[in-house]
């Protein structure tokens, strides 16, 4: 269960990180 819990909570992070990064992108063009 900590595992998976902690595996889940790294892809949200790097979910997150990357839709950040995309939306910087967007707003430097």
């Amino acid at each position: 269960m900590a595992k998976v819990k902690c595996h889940e909570f790294v892809i949200s992070v790097w979910i997150q990180m990357n839709l950040s990064s995309c939306i910087n992108v967007f707003l430097i063009k």
